[in-house]
């Protein structure tokens, strides 16, 4: 058997509203199969939401913001 390691849950609620914006759930393998991932997701927002609306970030989420280029200034028109 192998051992995994631990689950991390982080959510963001509101307090106005009363509801939680934000479910991440965390299964620390970065090695696992995506069926692995998607399993515990759905066993986890399953016990907790009646109809969870599970997406995928891993994928989304770059590790590092992509460098925004320099803009290139535009000709000044002569307006004589």
């Amino acid at each position: 058997m192998s051992e995994r390691k631990p689950i991390t849950i982080r959510f963001r609620f509101n307090q106005d509203t009363g509801q939680i914006e934000q479910f991440l759930i965390d299964d620390g393998d970065r090695a696992a199969p995506e069926e692995y991932h998607n399993k515990i997701a759905r066993a986890i927002a399953g016990r907790l939401f009646r109809r969870p609306e599970i997406e995928d970030v891993g994928i989304a989420v770059p590790l590092t913001p992509e460098p925004t280029p320099e803009p290139t200034p535009e000709p000044i028109a002569d307006s004589r």
